[in-house]
């Protein structure tokens, strides 16, 4: 599927480009399909390829797998869609397809089985401008909550616009980001880095990091809430650390 682009001017609207963009389909039953399915699943791992949020090829095969037996190839052939339409779509919506509250549950299950934390992080911290650690990378996906996840995105799979989904998506990351304060540092000091065009010294970055231990709630607040608080830590950091943000 094509990978439908979105602006990514808060953390919660992080998602959608990362995941939502994957897309295309509806409803069915996979296991008793009589049409080849395959074709339906390679025009998707074709279009799954994106550089901006780069899907491992068994992570590719899952997830396209995964959207093709939530339609059932039958019903996408029945429906005059063939494998190109198919991988080209952006969401259900785009093919007039529609998803029953089961089957959409169902999807979000079989999405945590495809194991896409790691790939939604790792382009998170590649938009604020930095790669995490591998420990601060570990810490996230671990603290992703996989069945909010799956179900954000296979609401995010039905209508690639709707915002409920962007910003579940979003607030199901940034709950992994609130549990790993190195990794709050980090991408707090990247995203500042970015920001101002500036590089931190080891004592900027250690400033930021002190600021952000004694200010456990801040820290708690930078990523929650669609970023809504960000601006203003930010504030409460460039005056804590004023001498180390000097261009």
């Amino acid at each position: 599927m094509t990978h439908a682009q979105a602006s990514w001017p808060t953390w919660a609207r992080l998602a959608v480009p990362l995941a939502i963009g994957l897309l295309a389909i509806g409803c069915g039953d996979g296991d008793d399909d009589e049409v080849d399915a395959q074709p339906y699943i390679d025009a998707t791992v074709e279009d799954l390829d994106d550089d901006d949020f780069p899907l491992g090829e068994e992570q590719a095969e899952c997830m396209a797998t995964t959207v093709v037996e939530a339609v059932g190839a039958d019903r996408l052939e029945d429906e005059g869609i063939d494998p190109e339409e198919f991988g080209a779509a952006d969401s259900f919506a785009e093919l007039d397809i529609e998803l029953e509250d089961d089957a959409v549950e169902q999807m979000g299950e079989d999405i945590v089985a495809c194991d896409l934390g790691g790939a939604l992080v790792e382009a998170f911290a590649a938009e604020v401008g930095g790669k995490l650690s591998d420990a601060s990378l570990e810490c996230m996906v671990d603290g992703l909550d996989d069945e909010e996840l799956g179900r954000a995105l296979a609401l995010g799979f039905v209508d690639g616009d709707d915002p409920e989904a962007q910003a579940q998506v979003g607030n199901a990351v940034l709950a992994g980001i609130a549990t790993c304060p190195d990794a709050t540092t980090e991408l707090v000091v990247h995203s500042i880095e970015q920001a101002g065009g500036i590089k931190l010294s080891g004592d900027g970055q250690a400033c930021i990091a002190d600021y952000l231990e004694a200010h456990p709630d801040d820290a708690a607040q930078v990523f929650t809430d669609g970023g809504a608080n960000s601006e203003s830590i930010g504030q409460q950091i460039g005056l804590a650390c004023a001498e180390f943000l000097a261009r």
